[in-house]
């Protein structure tokens, strides 16, 4: 697999739980299947794929195409799908990216941590986001400062949130919901609320630079409405 082709572990089906969960659960699922559904639903050891803009047909194996999946083959057409998935489809893009980036960072170091270890290290923690931390390495913009009225009645709104929240809030400003490894004082640009205007604005982000642009909003209900309401959206500065 790529993984052992470039220094690292074979890349087999229990990685695709992280990479592609939808499909991993997916074709999982087919193992309780029983006999006549697998054959209803007439899988054959094939997938297709849209290879820059056009779509193709891949075996999956030697003339996959008329080889139909049933009980007897399904653990291989399972381990095949997920092969495909996570080396034979990248193999070249992760080729060119490997080679590029081990020009940089030396194979040997990569050896050091296990695979959550380096998601950790490239990503930020998965763990519950400290909001103490984040408001003591807030930098403030404009009319703001830490002890203004809006900021204060905001932080007591970003109190009162969900954990589930706290990841979307951090997530429509710096567009990632992890925690930085060490901290948010790693953070770069520190994360920073700028002063938006009148209250009759949604809040807004600019995530290259970690900024929430804040309205100088009067009425908590309002401030924690509108708030709650673009951070569920999914959306930053669009809704500007």
């Amino acid at each position: 697999g790529i993984n052992a082709e470039y220094g690292g572990g074979e890349a087999d089906i229990n990685h695709l739980r992280s990479l592609d969960p939808d499909m991993y659960r997916s074709i999982l699922s087919l193992r309780g299947y029983s006999d006549d559904t697998i054959a209803d639903l007439c899988l054959y050891f094939i997938v297709s794929d849209n290879i820059f803009g056009e779509t193709k047909t891949i075996e999956l194996k030697p003339n996959g195409a008329a080889v139909q999946v049933t009980r007897s083959n399904l653990i291989e057409y399972i381990h095949l799908m997920a092969d495909y998935r996570l080396n034979r489809q990248i193999r070249v893009p992760f080729r060119n990216f490997a080679e590029g980036f081990y020009s940089v960072v030396p194979p040997e170091w990569l050896k050091m941590f296990s695979y959550s270890e380096f998601q950790n290290l490239l990503s930020g923690s998965e763990s519950a986001i400290n909001i103490a931390d984040l408001k003591d390495n807030t930098v403030y913009q404009g009319n703001y400062s830490a002890q203004h009225p809006t900021i204060l009645m905001f932080w007591d709104i970003v109190d009162s949130m969900s954990p589930e929240q706290h990841r979307k809030l951090l997530a429509f400003v710096t567009s990632t919901d992890r925690t930085p490894l060490l901290g948010f004082k790693s953070l770069l640009p520190l994360f920073a609320i700028h002063s938006a205007g009148a209250e009759d604005r949604l809040p807004t982000a600019s995530t290259c630079m970690n900024l929430l642009k804040l309205p100088e909003f009067s009425d908590r209900e309002t401030m924690e409405k509108r708030l709650k309401y673009v951070i569920e959206s999914g959306a930053g500065f669009e809704l500007s």
